[in-house]
């Protein structure tokens, strides 16, 4: 989103394709949607079409050292000239070059259908801030370490003088964020979340495994955690979850629940 002007990044015409200039507009058009994907360990990227996965955001020409005016457009091909580098604390993308993102013109206040280029120097009327379809900010960058923890997420004593049932369920994948900063409330995007736990070069094998089982689960639909119980008087149960942890340098933590298990102790978290 262009901070000043809060329109949104939007094909020309209304429809992605390729060759088709990105322009600003009003309002947020979710098939105009971009992640990024990391050609390294969290520095420079592609930004690749959430719709058309095959098209790229390029500068014309597609060059490294692209010109001044130069006009992004939506091409094929993930190119060293189609590298860019989103900095979310001075809220400005640049390309190889060298070159920042600016409004054709570069106004503060674009029209409509004003074209996107790059160009020397930033200012504040260059400033893009990387947002969802809720228009709330977006975290890109690597967490600072990727680990695992078991969380104890529900627990019941039977208290009675007869034996007593019940049962917990919990929806296994979803994603939690917590912040000790006070920054705006931040979410990631679908890629940032691979890079969290599925795909970045530092994560552990442990985490790779818990990750893409989970993932499996969502998509064949039985990621809902179950377990249903029995207990005699005096009898407890304690159930666990198995969370990937994700923290960022300001403080952030960024949680996803795996598979659950139970104990008969609230000190001692599961070993497996």
């Amino acid at each position: 989103m262009h901070d000043s002007s809060k329109k949104f990044i939007h094909p020309y015409g209304g429809n992605i394709g390729q060759g088709i200039d990105l322009v600003l507009f009003d309002g947020c058009k979710k098939e105009a949607s971009f992640y990024i994907e990391y050609a390294d360990e969290g520095t420079w990227g592609y930004l690749v079409s959430t719709k058309y996965p095959n098209l790229v955001i390029h500068p014309n020409g597609s060059s490294p050292s692209a010109g001044n005016g130069a006009e992004l457009s939506y091409w094929p091909g993930k190119l060293p000239g189609s590298q860019f580098r989103i900095d979310q604390n001075n809220n400005t993308i640049q390309h190889k070059s060298g070159r920042y993102w600016h409004p054709r013109g570069g106004s503060g206040m674009p029209g409509n259908d004003t074209g996107i280029v790059i160009f020397d120097g930033a200012n504040m009327n260059t400033k893009f801030k990387v947002v969802d379809s809720n228009k709330k900010s977006i975290k890109l960058e690597l967490p600072l370490t990727t680990t695992t923890r078991w969380n104890l997420i529900y627990q019941d004593m039977n208290s009675m003088n007869r034996e007593t049932t019940g049962s917990y369920t919990v929806t296994i994948g979803q994603m939690e964020s917590n912040s000790s900063t006070n920054e705006r409330e931040t979410t990631t995007s679908g890629s940032m979340e691979t890079s969290m736990f599925g795909v970045n070069a530092s994560v552990s094998h442990e985490v790779k495994n818990l990750y893409s089982a989970t993932k499996a689960k969502e998509q064949r639909r039985d990621n809902q955690g179950a377990i249903n119980y029995k207990l005699l008087p005096g009898e407890a149960i304690y159930i666990w979850q198995k969370e990937l942890v994700a923290k960022w340098s300001d403080g952030s933590i960024y949680t996803m629940g795996t598979y659950i298990t139970q104990s008969t102790n609230s000190n001692v978290p599961p070993i497996n």
